[in-house]
């Protein structure tokens, strides 16, 4: 088994990558704002420092609901395809 056959393997392994493609480019923005956010005194984007931490947060719960559902739709007795 190869990552594209995995990928296509559920209806919803394109989602979960989606999913997880979206969550890992919305936290690193998220750690550079933390960091510039550290750097002032005044602290000026912590509101929406933490807006965009609580929108990251659903999406991540999202993502493991996706995850376990992908997981377990998977047909055993059934080879996937690879590149």
């Amino acid at each position: 088994m190869c990552a594209a056959g995995i990928v296509d393997a559920t209806t919803y392994g394109t989602y979960l990558l989606m999913l997880k493609i979206i969550n890992l480019y919305l936290f690193g923005f998220w750690l550079i704002m933390n960091n510039k956010d550290i750097k002032e005194e005044k602290l000026p984007y912590t509101k929406q420092k933490f807006g965009l931490f609580l929108i990251i947060f659903v999406l991540f719960i999202f993502e493991i609901l996706v995850e376990i559902l992908m997981f377990n739709n998977f047909d055993i007795s059934q080879m996937v395809s690879c590149c």
